[in-house]
């Protein structure tokens, strides 16, 4: 932490690729082995959750080939099925919310040819770039790497200002390997049989480091956190690392033989939505982002109940439970209301049983309460930072209103002012918010009028008079914490309750006959706008209809319009 001092931590923060605020890539995974479930065949659910657009970024595929078949959801320009099944296994994937990136701080020699090792002095490797601009000349770039990575303060500003005078910034990842073989492990994925070939498959899965969900029509089912992850030998990659003295240095990656790995568990089921998949023991570091845990917990305790269907899995994709508000809500509701709007806010939260549900109002009560909540323990102390770095934060609240109680001290007045105070004057400036934008009563409000899935087309939401005809909007349940996931840019102050961020694929496997297995995607399956496919699932994804892929083509051509595609033939 030393070589830190005096820098500007907020140029720092800048360096992330994803800004505070903004949701992250997460996802929802769960697989049931067939002793769980009604029907005694496997059941596996899956729906990765990215940022919206439209179109969505997946398409829907069923591929057939004389000797192989596979169904499930692909990406333009992929060349085989990144999720889905092959007729004999299925599989999933969800974020590892592994660490794979650090930057070191390398010292620099008087000429910038060379920098420090714990060796002595090492000259950089270097290459020229050549970048085509179109109407202007092409820019040549001159690329610095060191042992560590390639140099990325020649290109950023902000790094360049964090390393300092006579230092430059490596990047080190996971991601930059030159034998990546990635795509080649998920080609052989798609045409895996058991979960020895499975996993063979995945041994030259690279990066990003992902849980690997699977079943096969045997009834076996399975999880690994196929990846590579870096060993450090010291510290955690937190902050930028010294360069020079080797103390830090990556020591390889960990064993695939000692990654996380679940193979036909007595319980009967493997859960992930990307929380904490490492046990107590683990002996590796691995990450400390993992997801605060409502989801999993949410789909452990229905899964729990009894015996499964592919019905109820689907059901399930689409609860929108907040076990985060079940956690926090008590908390909130010890104090004594100052006036009657704030008795009847409460009397409502009182009987809420934490379902984010798009036509109700007490959804958007508690997540505006909790918004200002928010404002009202820290904003003092970030001061004009505070709306950069603005989150629910639901974990760091119950810490504070637990065992922290000194952050409701408002820094700036004389008084000292505690947790009951602070969530008193939450509330009043919530409803405050709340009735200046929508109106005095409280029964009227709704939940999917603020939190409306918001899908921008790449080009036409830029452009005003065309913005209608790209963009999609539709009111929706859930939120942040829900299995049904709506994540929003919370520290949007127009609208931070948009939900920007979720599940544009939802798949649930039947491994008893995988022709019954249901798929759905966000948008359509069309890019085109004015296509009648461009937005025609819509709906259907959010009221939680799915699609089957296991027609013969006799009952295709009876069901609907079919587009045959015919290569023209080679020119010699």
């Amino acid at each position: 932490m030393a070589l830190m001092q005096g820098v500007d931590l907020k140029k720092l923060a800048s360096l992330s690729p994803v800004p505070a605020g903004l949701p992250q890539g997460a996802s929802n995974a769960w697989v049931i082995a067939n002793k769980k479930t009604l029907n005694r065949g496997a059941i596996l659910a899956n729906d990765p959750h990215l940022r919206f657009s439209a179109p969505i970024l997946w398409y829907l595929a069923r591929i057939k080939a004389p000797d192989h078949e596979v169904t499930g959801a692909t990406v333009p320009g992929v060349p085989f099925t990144i999720l889905g099944h092959n007729g004999k296994i299925a599989w999933g994937m969800t974020s590892t919310q592994s660490d794979i990136t650090d930057l070191f701080v390398e010292q620099v020699d008087e000429t910038g040819k060379k920098y420090k090792t714990p060796d002595g002095w090492q000259a950089f490797e270097t290459r020229t770039e050549t970048i085509a601009v179109k109407d202007a000349p092409p820019v040549t770039l001159t690329v610095r790497k060191s042992r560590h990575g390639p140099i990325i303060s020649d290109l950023l500003e902000v790094s360049r200002t964090a390393a300092g005078k006579g230092a430059v910034m490596a990047l080190s990842a996971s991601y930059l390997q030159s034998d990546d073989l990635t795509a080649n492990s998920l080609y052989r994925v798609n045409r895996a049989g058991n979960w020895e070939s499975f996993k063979a498959a995945l041994k030259d899965f690279q990066s990003p480091q992902s849980n690997f969900f699977f079943a096969d029509t045997k009834g076996d089912i399975g999880f690994l956190a196929a990846g590579l992850a870096p060993k450090r030998s010291h510290g955690w990659g937190l902050v930028p690392s010294p360069g020079w003295d080797g103390l830090t240095d990556w020591d390889g990656f960990v064993p695939f033989e000692e990654l996380p790995s679940i193979f036909n568990p007595a319980s009967g089921r493997i859960v992930n939505a990307n929380n904490n998949i490492t046990p107590k023991d683990y002996p590796h570091f691995l990450s400390f982002d993992w997801s605060p845990g409502y989801r999993a917990k949410r789909i452990l305790g229905v899964l729990d109940v009894g015996d499964q269907s592919v019905h109820a899995t689907a059901k399930l994709q689409q609860d929108h439970v907040s076990e985060m508000a079940l956690h926090l809500l008590p908390m909130m509701l010890d104090i004594e209301p100052s006036n009657d709007r704030d008795e009847k806010a409460l009397a409502m939260l009182g009987k809420w049983k934490g379902r984010m549900s798009r036509g109700r109002p007490e959804p958007l009560i508690f997540s505006t309460w909790l918004y200002e909540l928010n404002r009202a323990v820290y904003a003092d102390e970030l001061g004009g930072l505070f709306q950069d770095y603005l989150t629910l934060r639901p974990q760091f609240i119950v810490s504070v209103l637990n065992k922290r109680q000194s952050w409701c001290d408002n820094v700036n007045t004389a008084e000292t002012e505690d947790c009951h105070g602070r969530i008193r004057f939450a509330l009043k400036s919530a409803l405050d918010r709340l009735s200046d934008s929508i109106g005095e009563d409280l029964n009227a409000w709704q939940w999917g009028e603020a939190h409306k899935a918001w899908f921008a087309h790449p080009l036409l939401s830029k452009i005003p008079f065309l913005k209608q005809f790209g963009d999609l909007e539709i009111p929706v349940d859930g939120g942040n914490y829900t299995v049904n996931r709506g994540a929003s840019h919370i520290n949007n102050p127009e609208r931070p309750f948009k939900d920007i961020h979720g599940p544009g694929y939802r798949a649930v496997y039947d491994l008893e006959d995988l022709r019954r297995s249901r798929f759905i995607i966000a948008t359509g399956q069309s890019g085109n706008p004015v296509s009648d496919h461009y937005k025609d699932l819509l709906n259907d994804w959010r009221d939680g209809r799915y699609r089957r892929m296991g027609q013969t083509r006799a009952a295709l051509n009876i069901a609907g319009d079919i587009l045959v595609l015919t290569p023209s033939a080679q020119k010699r």
